[in-house]
C-alpha cells in the first residue's frame, strides 16, 4: 500500500499535570498558540557488549529510558509557571466572574510546595497516513523556561522537558483536543519593564528572561524508568536592550549594588473584565553587566543590561475556570 505522507497539521501535543508522579493527569491543556515541538527523543540508553577473541558485538545491554523535548509557543497562558514553582498559591475569581486571577511564589515561607517537582503528563499524538500514533510521556518536569519578546514580535515561551517513562504506543488519537479558545495571545505592544522607584523604562528593544528550575530525574535499582524528580537550585537571569538616553542602569551596574524589584508585564491591552495579563514581579535584583553593543555613523544608540533575580511573584489573569491542579 502507498502512503502519503502527513503534516504537522495532523499532529498535537497536550499538557496535563499529574497529582502523584508518573500517574498521569486527567485536567487536559493546550499550550499555547502556534506550538512547535523539536528535539523530541526516546532513548533507552543502549550499550554494545563486545567480546574477546571477535571484532563483532556479541549482544546489547539497556539501561534508563530517557525521553526530552523543547515545546515553543506565543504566550496566551500562564500554565508554565506551575511546572516551574508547583501549583499557584492563590486561585479565584473573586474580583470578575469573566476572570481568574492566579498567583505563584518562589518564596518557600509562603509556597510550601516549591521544594517539590510538579511532573506532568504530554500526549504527543499524530494521525498519520498508515497508522496514528500516540505517545503519553508520564513524569515529565520542566528543567528551564525561556520568555522573550521584542518590536513586532508575540511574547515567545520555550519550555524545555524531560521524562523517564512513556505509555506503550497506541493509536487511538484524543477526540477532544483542548483549544486556544480561552487564551488571548500576547506580543510587545501591551508589554512594559519597570524599576523600583514605579519608573517604566521607556524604548525598550528586546527582553530575554531564563528560569531554570534545574529539576532532575531519579533513577534506581529495579527499573529503567525514573521512580522519582527532585528541584534543585532556581535561577532567574535575563537581558533588556533598549534605547541608550541615560546613565541610570549603568550607574547601577557601576556601584555594584543590587535594586529592590525588577518588575515585567504584558497584557492585552485591556481593562476590568477584558483584561488577560501576565505580571512577573522579582526582588532581591542584581545588574551584572551593562554593554553598549555598536555605535555607527547613523545607528541607534543601545545599551543592553543583564540581570539576576533571587525571587519572584507572578500572577495571571486570564478567562479559564478554576480547576483543580491534581
Amino acid at each position: 500500500c502507498l502512503y502519503m505522507v502527513s503534516s504537522a497539521s495532523s499532529a498535537y501535543v497536550i499538557r496535563s499535570f499529574e497529582n502523584t508522579f508518573k500517574a498521569g493527569g486527567t485536567v487536559e491543556h493546550s499550550l499555547g498558540f502556534d506550538a512547535k515541538i523539536s528535539g523530541l527523543e526516546w532513548a533507552n540508553s543502549q550499550v554494545s557488549l563486545p567480546q574477546l577473541y571477535t571484532p563483532e558485538v556479541e549482544a546489547f545491554l539497556y539501561g534508563k529510558n530517557a525521553g526530552s523535548c523543547t515545546i515553543e509557543y506565543t504566550l496566551g497562558n500562564a500554565y508554565f509557571l506551575t511546572g516551574l514553582f508547583n501549583n499557584p498559591v492563590t486561585q479565584d475569581n473573586t474580583t470578575n466572574n469573566t476572570q481568574v486571577k492566579r498567583i505563584w511564589k518562589s518564596d518557600p515561607t509562603l509556597n510550601a510546595n516549591i521544594r517539590t517537582a510538579k511532573s506532568q503528563h504530554l500526549e504527543f499524538g499524530a494521525a498519520l497516513t498508515g497508522e496514528n500514533v500516540v505517545r503519553n510521556a508520564k513524569g515529565c518536569i520542566v528543567e528551564s523556561v525561556n520568555l522573550k519578546t521584542s518590536i513586532d514580535n508575540p511574547v515567545s515561551v520555550t519550555e524545555s522537558f524531560v521524562w523517564g517513562k512513556e505509555d506503550a504506543i497506541s493509536t487511538s488519537l484524543d477526540s477532544t483536543v483542548p483549544n486556544n479558545a480561552s487564551f488571548t495571545a500576547m506580543n510587545f505592544v501591551h508589554s512594559t519593564v519597570e524599576m523600583p522607584n514605579g519608573s517604566t523604562l521607556s524604548k525598550v528593544q528586546d527582553l530575554d528572561l531564563t528560569i531554570n528550575r534545574n529539576q532532575k530525574l531519579l533513577y534506581s535499582l529495579g527499573s529503567a524508568d525514573a521512580s522519582a524528580a527532585y528541584p534543585q537550585l532556581l535561577e532567574m537571569t535575563g537581558k533588556v536592550t533598549l534605547a541608550f538616553e541615560n546613565a541610570d542602569i549603568l550607574d547601577i551596574v557601576v556601584a555594584r549594588g543590587e535594586i529592590a524589584s525588577f518588575e515585567i508585564t504584558i497584557t492585552n491591552g485591556l481593562t476590568n473584565a477584558a483584561q488577560r495579563s501576565l505580571t512577573l514581579l522579582f526582588s532581591g535584583v542584581g545588574l551584572s553587566k551593562h554593554g553598549t553593543p555598536t555605535v555607527a555613523p547613523g545607528d541607534l544608540i543601545t545599551q543592553e543590561f543583564d540581570f539576576t533575580c533571587r525571587s519572584i511573584v507572578a500572577t495571571a489573569i486570564d478567562a479559564t475556570a478554576i480547576f483543580n491542579w491534581t
